[in-house]
């Protein structure tokens, strides 16, 4: 990805309910957090809404990150799919297709595999810096702020949005709206720093399943 150097040119300022905040500010407190947090632990729902077509659907599941790089994000309607990273290797498994698809971990972040619209936490704040223009929007309430990011790639569509609590400074909503989709994703119980065994981001292939390589 191309780096950049300018953020925004001034910071942005808003109230809300004597508080205010600067988008400088917003940044520094959900880094901080996110790099404080060794797990991450939510359930989510998602609703796809497809451009140009009446298509939509609802996506139920759970995800569980554990630093540095591994994660286990599974679908559980409308259809199962598990997507698994150990750090090194990534799968995606989809029981009904019996398949799998593998490869390394930088392969997959690459060609943008990963669900949109949930974003590991690894230099969650970093990556937005690097590859988006940033302002600030008040939220519904003053526990929250909303975040908007709009591709700086000037052949990309893509517009991010997050709506973060003021409390954990963690996102409770975040949409995700390109070309194709837009998917509004909501993140429900989350918990930082929580055990998580280390079996949850290991996995063997089914017995006759069909292995796809993206290497």
């Amino acid at each position: 990805m191309k780096k950049h150097v300018v953020l925004v040119a001034l910071p942005l300022l808003f109230s809300t309910i004597g508080f205010s905040y600067e988008l400088d500010q917003v940044l520094f407190q959900i880094d901080k957090n996110e790099k404080a947090a060794k797990t991450v632990k939510f359930e989510f729902t998602q609703e796809v809404s497809f451009t140009g077509t009446d298509m939509k659907s609802q996506v139920k599941g759970e995800a569980l990150f554990s630093k540095p790089r591994k994660l286990m994000i599974r679908k559980i309607s409308p259809e199962e799919q598990v997507t698994i990273s150990n750090g090194d290797k990534m799968w995606i498994y989809t029981p009904a297709y019996n398949q799998v698809w593998e490869g390394r971990w930088q392969d997959w972040v690459h060609a943008s595999m990963l669900p949109s619209g949930l974003l590991p936490v690894n230099e969650f704040v970093a990556d937005l810096k690097e590859n988006f223009n940033l302002r600030l929007e008040s939220g519904k309430n003053d526990k929250e702020v909303r975040l908007l990011a709009d591709s700086r790639d000037p052949s990309s569509k893509i517009r991010l949005e997050f709506t973060i609590s003021t409390e954990s400074w963690f996102p409770v909503e975040t949409v995700f709206d390109s070309e194709t989709a837009k998917i509004v994703t909501a993140l429900v119980g989350l918990e930082t720093n929580v055990d998580i065994p280390e079996s949850s981001f290991n996995f063997s292939p089914p017995k006759g399943a069909e292995i796809i390589s993206m290497n």
